[in-house]
């Protein structure tokens, strides 16, 4: 009996994975993006960009502002219990994305993927929220 319940949470598992990852896929354009500080500033990153996540679990990021531009090439893992999308840096075209490793929660708003992070820096908490519409 013990064997069969596991076997149904694993199955349970991997389809709600594939479920996820079927949401996931495919090329985003930037609608929104801001940073939220721990003293209440906040602050808009990145006027555009784009991201793609592929069946094969290769991430490509890039996004920009006026002043200047950033992307980001590697892979990407999903883990459905939690709505976490997991990014590695293989390549990136700054030290802020260099081996860089992010941990995003996955929402939806309708069709519009929001994924939210949180990075702890030694004077600072800084919350990135990004919206994307499937291109």
């Amino acid at each position: 009996m013990r064997i069969m319940l596991l076997g149904l949470v694993l199955i349970a598992t991997l389809a709600a994975e594939k479920e996820l990852a079927k949401r996931v896929i495919g090329v985003w354009a930037l609608t929104t993006s801001v940073e939220k500080h721990a003293n209440g500033s906040s602050i808009k990153p990145w006027d555009g960009g784009s991201l793609s996540l592929d069946a094969n679990g290769n991430v490509m990021l890039y996004v920009q502002n006026q002043k200047t531009a950033d992307s980001l090439f590697g892979s990407y893992s999903i883990t459905p219990e939690t709505s976490m999308l997991r990014w590695t840096a293989a390549f990136a075209s700054s030290a802020a994305f260099s081996n860089a490793m992010r941990f995003q929660v996955v929402l939806w708003n309708g069709s519009n993927m929001v994924l939210t992070s949180t990075v702890t820096l030694p004077d600072d908490e800084v919350t990135t929220i990004t919206t994307w519409k499937r291109e």
